[in-house]
C-alpha cells in the first residue's frame, strides 16, 4: 500500500476569515461549485479520455538529477 506523507502549509492563512465559507451550507457550497466553469463535475465522455499519468517508480530516484 502507498505511503501517506503530511507536509505543513508553508502558508500563513491567519489574515483570513473563513466565516462566510464556514457558514456556508452544503446546498450553499453545491450551488457556487455549478457556477464556477473550472469546477464543473466530469461528464461520462472525460471520464472515458481521462489520461491518469503516474511517476515511472524505476527511474523515480533519477528525475531530480
Amino acid at each position: 500500500m502507498g505511503e501517506i506523507i503530511k507536509r505543513k502549509h508553508k502558508h500563513d492563512n491567519s489574515h483570513i476569515d473563513f466565516s462566510e465559507a464556514d457558514a456556508m451550507t452544503e446546498e450553499d457550497i453545491e450551488a457556487a461549485a455549478k457556477r464556477d466553469p473550472d469546477a464543473q463535475p466530469l461528464t461520462e465522455k472525460d471520464i472515458k479520455n481521462l489520461n491518469i499519468r503516474r511517476p515511472n517508480r524505476e527511474n523515480k530516484d533519477t528525475d531530480n538529477e
